[in-house]
């Protein structure tokens, strides 16, 4: 938690520095003095806080299922291409005034890091929505790729006129690898947001953050395209800054994001209360907290739920005050037991060791856990 919120002020400062020193850069001949550090500011902005943003979720990878990380890398390689990409421009504003006059921008080639960035994050989005039992229309890959590719048919075929000092073939691969560029960041912010219907609490608002950031991404393209097609001056969008500033929302909300699941990931690893001398404290009340503890650190309620039921019985039937019978503890000792078992050597998302469980869950509920009967019994009985 300490590194995280560290690696974010690091992030924030050096975005703030370097914006600064942005001003210092001659403004080329022939270029909007406003407009071109505007741009720039924007791009080092952008690269300082995906590639800050990143670096956080990166650290945060101990403990998952390599299926996860590999979803997990795969988004934070995609952000931090996006990164790097937003750069393009000012840097080649620095090389000639008229990018145009540059083979990168006028066969349309500079669209291609970002066509990559997008369909590294809907590679890792469908992950985590397979992960998450989120299945659907969003994580068909055929599906994307098809609308992908008749995006940019469509777009290439709308009457347009291309843009100044790039050829027709130039501005048909800019537009077709935007399009392109586009779609697979819609379909990853459709699985995210699915995924996140799916999740438990404690990874609903990392993936609903991933959904907005990835809509936040979208907004790009979308506005270059209208740019070029409406206002047909797609070329100063993208010269004056203003394609970029969709991408700056995202990265400073995908920062938020980072800290914000780095926080909750941390939140299990605090130290473990001392117990209450009492012996035999409340042995019912705190065995079925301590149910609800671990069941809330399954990463898909839906997987437990069938787990959970020997308890609901108990619970339907259970008075206020009543304790419970000497078959009652031992079923939800059970219940607790198979519980555990799912999170160490079942669970898709992050496999928890026993003592971790129960570490989490003595920080979780009162002192009074450690020395009630309940737990007694659970730290003498045999593994399930």
């Amino acid at each position: 938690m300490k590194h995280s919120r560290l690696l974010a002020t690091a992030t924030v400062a050096l975005s703030v520095l370097l914006s600064l020193v942005t001003f210092l850069a001659p403004t080329p001949s022939g270029q909007w003095a406003a407009g071109f550090h505007i741009q720039f500011l924007e791009g080092v902005v952008t690269a300082v806080l995906f590639l800050g943003a990143s670096a956080i979720l990166l650290l945060g990878l101990r403990g998952f299922t390599p299926k996860f990380k590999l979803s997990y890398a795969a988004v934070c390689a995609g952000y931090s291409l996006i990164s790097l990409s937003s750069l393009q421009i000012p840097l080649l504003t620095l090389v000639t005034p008229k990018i145009t006059d540059l083979a990168w921008v006028s066969s349309g080639a500079i669209v291609l890091p970002f066509v990559v960035s997008s369909w590294l994050l809907f590679v890792g989005t469908r992950g985590f929505a397979r992960l998450f039992g989120a299945n659907g229309p969003a994580t068909w890959r055929w599906l994307v790729l098809v609308i992908s590719v008749a995006g940019a048919v469509l777009a290439v075929v709308l009457p347009h006129a291309a843009w100044d000092g790039q050829t027709e073939r130039g501005f048909d691969g800019t537009v077709g690898g935007v399009t392109i560029t586009m779609v697979p960041v819609i379909f990853a912010a459709i699985a995210a947001y699915r995924a996140r219907s799916r999740a438990s609490a404690e990874y609903a608002p990392f993936l609903g953050g991933i959904a907005f950031v990835s809509l936040c991404a979208t907004l790009s393209p979308l506005f270059e395209l209208l740019a070029a097609y409406v206002l047909h001056n797609g070329i100063e969008v993208i010269t004056d800054g203003a394609m970029l500033v969709p991408l700056v929302a995202a990265g400073a909300s995908l920062l938020y994001v980072a800290v914000q699941f780095s926080d909750q990931l941390a939140a299990g690893e605090q130290a473990v209360p001392e117990p209450d001398a009492t012996p035999g404290a409340d042995t019912g009340r705190l065995a079925i907290e301590a149910i609800v503890c671990v069941a809330q650190l399954a990463s898909s309620p839906q997987a437990i739920d069938p787990l959970l039921d020997n308890m609901r019985v108990i619970t339907t039937n259970l008075a206020p005050g009543q304790a419970l019978t000497p078959g009652q503890q031992a079923t939800l000792l059970a219940v607790y037991q198979k519980l555990e078992a799912y999170l160490a050597t079942q669970e898709p998302i992050r496999r928890r060791a026993p003592q971790e469980i129960r570490t989490i869950v003595q920080h979780s509920l009162p002192p009074t856990l450690a020395s009630s009967d309940f737990w007694r019994r659970l730290t003498q009985a045999p593994a399930a």
